[in-house]
């Protein structure tokens, strides 16, 4: 380097000049030819170190010169990083932290410098670190950038949600991979004023000149790296920045509180064209990569001379809760507005602005905006599916109170249906046995016989209404459930059928004990074994009743060896009044079988039959182990 061939010329005529010194020691005694010559070499001498002196010192203040305004910029950038109002966070390719900024330390309630050298996943909630490593891991699959929440964990503080958003990067001064971590507390908006503080740097310059040298050729060089570095956070960060000038709008606002105004909002609600004017005033300095796609620019010039572009009447509309934070003192502001491209695209943001506090000099502002479209669209989505589902709840509300009303009016109907309905034909029964009784000996054969045949009438009637009643009620009884011993039921319940001596009915052993509503139970054991003793073929037949206990419920089945059903007709023996023949001469009202199945299924329960004809009929129902 040219600095370096400086010093080097300078050290060198200083050594020829120590020597011509010593040398004149020497030249006392000799002749005045020869001191004159060394004077004159001497000389020459001096006259070259005094050029290397002032190269030196010249090299010196251009060094110095360039050191300030690489200072200045890193500043710049360490002001950018370091007081933006979002936290950033600088991990290497493991996770680990390498830098923090305030709002980071801030957000994790850890000091700066604890923060370097932790893994950034001990401020994930265990329950959620898993989810976290996925992550991580896709973005270290070659993934450049990526965005999601997740839980945060403060130090001795409460749990937020954060987005988060990340990207890749290599410092100049190495091919190590990096990551850049944007975390923004998203589940409350404070305003909070965050005080500034100016990092004041000291440097005390070394007295030796080829020190000094040495230690801003160092430091020239670490200014560079640290610029380099914190410009790409600035331009490579998935969020767009804005840095603006507000001095001639706080100029504007001061002279309106100069003219008295006093209620700032209703002056500049009534007043559009001071906000329209307002806009325009304000000083876009600077601005991102991230900025110019967002907003669809052809560079960043098109956007330092566009902002009254973007805005539209909602953008306006929080500007003015902009100025009025403004005049009121707040260095943070925050929010959801709506803003547009160059091209007219609107775009829903989250944006936090910075301003300098009273005591800043300077008036740059710090604007960050979060393009959060997608999550208007889902929210919108969201809303309207929670209206249409609110609507499909108050229907169904309506249906099912009008459903009890009417099941209500039905049981009013059947209880006086029946009660009205039997009381003639109870009559009509007392009356017949009468007159068979009391004529016996006066009427025919034939007479009696009728008589007989309307007394069978009546009481098929009689069953029939009963029936009907069962069958209206059947799987909307209140009943409550109980453990049910299932061989305990059967017992009692043969007992009350009392079927002919000549039957025999074997009941299986280790029968299971249930939860269930016993009366329900009962009526579809009944009906079945009723059923298989009345339309067997034979006075000797044969009925098998067993269960089989299965993990939720339990099958049960009744099997005979009676005449068997057809297959056409299994599916229909279980309608209504659907019977296939009478048996012993009494008519059935075809209700009993579409009791059983009303009442199964009603209990979270299926039944089904298995017949062959001439071999026998098994039917089989499953009844749940836990009735609900």
């Amino acid at each position: 380097m040219k600095s370096n061939q400086v010093y080097q010329n300078f050290q060198r005529n200083h050594a020829k000049i120590i020597d011509f010194t010593q040398e004149l020691k020497t030249l006392a005694d000799s002749p005045p030819e020869k001191i004159a010559e060394s004077l004159e070499e001497l000389s020459v001498a001096i006259e070259e170190l005094n050029v290397a002196q002032e190269e030196l010192l010249q090299q010196n203040h251009e060094i110095e010169q360039a050191r300030t305004q690489v200072e200045a910029q890193r500043q710049r950038y360490q002001d950018l990083f370091e007081l933006a109002p979002d936290g950033y966070l600088v991990t290497d390719e493991l996770g680990t932290i390498r830098q923090a900024n305030r709002a980071a330390s801030e957000l994790l309630k850890v000091p700066q410098s604890f923060l370097v050298g932790k893994p950034l996943t001990i401020f994930v909630p265990s329950g959620d670190r898993s989810f976290f490593r996925a992550k991580f891991n896709k973005l270290s699959e070659g993934k450049k950038r990526s965005e999601w929440e997740i839980q945060i964990k403060p130090r001795q503080s409460e749990i937020f949600t954060a987005a988060i958003t990340v990207s890749s990067f290599y410092p100049e001064d190495n091919n190590i991979l990096n990551w850049l971590w944007l975390i923004r507390d998203v589940t409350e908006r404070k305003q909070a004023e965050i005080a500034v503080r100016k990092i004041q740097i000291t440097e005390t310059a070394n007295r030796i000149l080829s020190q000094e040298l040495k230690i801003q050729l160092q430091l020239e060089l670490a200014l560079r790296e640290s610029e380099s570095r914190f410009r790409y956070i600035f331009e490579e960060v998935g969020v767009s920045i804005w840095e603006e000038n507000f001095t001639q709008v706080r100029v504007a606002l001061q002279n309106l509180k100069d003219q008295g105004v006093t209620d700032l909002r209703q002056y500049l609600t009534e007043h559009p064209e001071f906000v329209q004017e307002a806009i325009s005033l304000i000083q876009v300095l600077d601005v991102n990569s991230t900025t110019v796609q967002m907003f669809e620019a052809q560079n960043k010039e098109q956007l330092l001379v566009s902002l009254p572009q973007i805005y539209l009447p909602e953008t306006v509309d929080v500007f003015i809760d902009e100025l009025v934070a403004i005049a009121e003192g707040c260095t943070i502001y925050s929010g959801e507005t709506v803003v547009q491209t160059l091209t007219g695209k609107p775009i829903n943001v989250l944006f936090t602005i910075k301003f300098p506090s009273v005591h800043d000099v300077s008036e740059r502002v710090i604007v960050t905006l979060l393009d959060i479209s997608d999550r208007k669209k889902a929210e919108q989505l969201l809303t309207e599916q929670a209206e249409d589902l609110q609507q499909l709840n108050e229907s169904l509300t309506q249906t099912t109170q009008l459903l009890l009303e009417r099941n209500q009016e039905l049981d009013r109907f059947v209880y006086i249906v029946s009660h009205d309905l039997k009381a003639p034909l109870r009559a009509i029964s007392n009356l017949s046995t009468w007159l068979a009784e009391d004529l016996s000996q006066e009427l025919s054969e034939n007479s009696l016989h009728s008589i007989e045949l309307l007394l069978q009438r009546v009481q098929r009637m009689e069953d029939l209404i009963d029936g009907l009643l069962v069958y209206s009620r059947a799987g909307r009884n209140e009943t409550e459930s109980q453990t049910v011993d299932v061989a305990e039921l059967l017992d009692e319940i043969l007992d009350s059928l009392a079927p002919p001596d000549s039957f025999n009915i074997i009941v299986a052993n280790n029968l299971p004990s249930i939860h269930a509503k016993r009366l329900l139970l009962s009526q579809v054991f009944s009906n079945l074994i009723s059923n298989a003793i009345k339309h067997h073929n034979r006075p000797d037949g044969r009925i098998n009743i067993s269960g089989i206990e299965q993990q939720d419920y339990c099958v049960f089945s009744i099997a005979d060896d009676g005449p068997g059903i057809a297959p056409e007709n299994y599916q229909r023996i279980f309608d209504i009044f659907q019977t296939l023949k009478a048996s012993s001469g009494n008519e059935n009202t075809g209700i009993g079988l579409s009791i059983v199945k009303k009442i199964t299924e009603a209990e979270g329960g299926e039944i089904w039959l298995e017949s062959e004809v001439g071999r026998g009929t098994t039917f089989y129902f499953t009844w749940p182990k836990h009735i609900r």
